[in-house]
């Protein structure tokens, strides 16, 4: 039931993803000049016919390396580089996660049945309250990512 359950996200991300365009930078970097530009015109005649403004044609070409897929190692070089504090930030929270949230969630029978003396028959029970209290976390903040926005910082 479980491994079906974890289907239906799939299926939505698929749904959602035959339904939203490639970005033309996108499409431009991977080769597909003839579709980017389509893309760029198209947004230019609907801002043109929305602001009443004819836009002046550009004298720079975008400056991208086209290719047909960028390396791993490219992407962690640059993150590197250029985000050196939000690559660390990044990676010390996925570590963070990766062995701490679920190190608590994968031995949550353990240790609530250890220290709290709970008997093994309510577990699931704990466990639904655990999982309960989660989502409620991203509902009450209005964000179901994970990363919780304080109030005072929102929109900054």
């Amino acid at each position: 039931m479980a491994f079906g359950n974890g289907g239906f996200p799939g299926l939505g991300v698929m749904l959602v993803r035959r339904n939203v365009p490639d970005s033309a930078r996108w499409l431009f970097i991977h080769g597909r000049e003839k579709e980017a530009e389509k893309i760029v015109d198209r947004i230019e005649s609907e801002m043109a016919a929305q602001e009443g403004i004819e836009l002046p044609p550009t004298s720079r070409y975008p400056t991208g390396r086209q290719r047909a897929s960028i390396p791993f190692r490219e992407i962690a070089r640059v993150a590197a580089q250029r985000y050196p504090r939000r690559t660390l930030l990044g990676l010390t929270l996925f570590v963070g996660q990766a062995f701490l949230y679920n190190a608590v969630s994968f031995d949550l029978g353990t240790i609530v049945s250890g220290y709290f003396a709970v008997a093994s028959g309510a577990m699931p029970r704990s466990m639904l309250l655990f999982a309960i209290s989660n989502f409620s976390v991203c509902c009450c903040s209005g964000d179901c990512s994970g990363a919780y926005t304080p109030p005072a910082r929102a929109g900054r």
